[in-house]
């Protein structure tokens, strides 16, 4: 499932960015960004359908609202307190 890989990769970042913590410096927010993106995603994917639609929206419209911090168009790195 998906889901389970994402679970994967999320238990990977945080090992390597805690093994290897010079490598990954500065790039805290980064990183628990899309932490969070990679969570949000699999709630989504694992809920049953039907079930929790609210949740459901909330998850999704989060994802939305990450995405749109990604639009390098519409944001500088200073706007997202990134120095």
């Amino acid at each position: 499932m998906i889901s389970d890989v994402l679970s994967d990769a999320v238990d990977q970042i945080e090992d390597y960015a805690a093994k290897m913590p010079d490598v990954y410096e500065g790039m805290d927010r980064e990183l628990d960004v899309v932490v969070m993106t990679m969570t949000l995603l699999r709630i989504v994917l694992d809920m049953p359908p039907g079930y929790g639609e609210e949740r459901v929206e909330f998850c999704l419209r989060t994802l939305g609202e990450i995405g749109a911090l990604f639009d390098a168009k519409k944001l500088k790195p200073g706007d997202l307190g990134i120095t």
